[in-house]
């Protein structure tokens, strides 16, 4: 498990697609957004990652209310940052021809906390978010393991 420093921040990045993408359009600036195929948002940092999820999901919400279909989210914590057996943590981790680790289960990136996917009855990928901790010193995935271990 990694436990980033407390000094690190965090932030989200979000794409909409349509209809979510002409809905925020349609938040922000009303007289436009008909023509609108996609939108992509960086948020400013965000002191922690908690709060990063937390505004992430309100404004996925209240974009996804005001497009009103239907939609399912889908919400994917990165396995790195959760408290969980070695065993199970090596489980995750994928790894390519010549034993070098390309992701954990499913996230290339080890600085992606969660990841948020919306689907919509007329878009399958409506919104894919993902927040993020701003870069620092990670440890070698061998000791992450060592260190799950005597935990």
């Amino acid at each position: 498990m990694i436990t980033p420093p407390a000094t690190v921040a965090s932030f989200y990045t979000v794409l909409f697609e349509r209809p979510g993408a002409q809905e925020l359009m349609k938040i922000i600036a009303p007289m436009k957004g008909g023509d609108i195929e996609q939108v992509l948002i960086t948020s400013l940092d965000i002191g922690t990652d908690l709060q990063a999820m937390e505004e992430l999901q309100q404004s996925v919400t209240t974009v996804m209310e005001r497009a009103g279909e239907p939609y399912d989210s889908t919400i994917t914590f990165n396995p790195l940052y959760l408290p969980m057996d070695p065993a199970t943590l090596e489980e995750k981790l994928e790894v390519d021809t010549e034993g070098t680790i390309v992701s954990v289960d499913g996230f290339t990136n080890p600085f992606i906390a969660m990841s948020l996917q919306v689907a919509s009855e007329s878009c399958p990928d409506v919104v894919d978010a993902k927040v993020c901790y701003k870069q620092f010193m990670l440890p070698p995935y061998n000791e992450i393991l060592t260190e799950a271990s005597v935990s």
